[in-house]
């Protein structure tokens, strides 16, 4: 029933945001299988080199980053895959670099309960946090890949 309501609501979309939507789709989709099978080493180029995050404010991409945050968060909330931190970040990561737009994907750590160490992921651009930013706060971050 769910997925015939997501259909529904995704027909009545403008075509513009239709395209979005799609596009996160496929890098959702790409994203998890590169997750799933591909060696993390082989992934952290894509993320970026590892300095420093540099992010600066730029206006002209403010509502770009906003629209590709609500398709990423839209379409992971609603894939038959596991679409968790990194996959998202991933296919946010990827979104962005189509368009020119810098941002930098942070890792972070955190002990839970059971003393087990737990891993979060989560981007960032113009000083906006695309995805991950429930409980980011919680994590120490180990490191930051950006493209800048």
């Amino acid at each position: 029933m769910k997925f015939f309501k997501n259909i529904v609501k995704f027909s009545k979309l403008r075509s513009g945001d239709k395209i979005i939507f799609l596009e996160a789709l496929y890098y959702s989709a790409k994203s998890r299988f590169m997750v799933k099978f591909i060696p993390f080493k082989k992934i952290a180029p894509i993320l970026g080199d590892g300095r420093e995050d540099l992010c600066v404010d730029d206006e002209k991409f403010i509502g770009e980053i906003k629209k590709i945050s609500a398709a990423v968060n839209t379409v992971s909330r609603n894939t038959p895959w596991e679409s968790k931190c990194l996959v998202q970040a991933l296919t946010a990561k990827y979104m962005l670099k189509r368009r020119g737009i810098k941002s930098a994907v942070y890792f972070g750590v955190m002990k839970n309960d059971e003393k087990n160490i737990k891993a979060h992921a989560w981007i960032k651009s113009n000083n906006i946090i695309l995805t991950g930013k429930a409980g980011m706060d919680n994590y120490k971050i180990i490191s930051i890949f950006s493209d800048m």
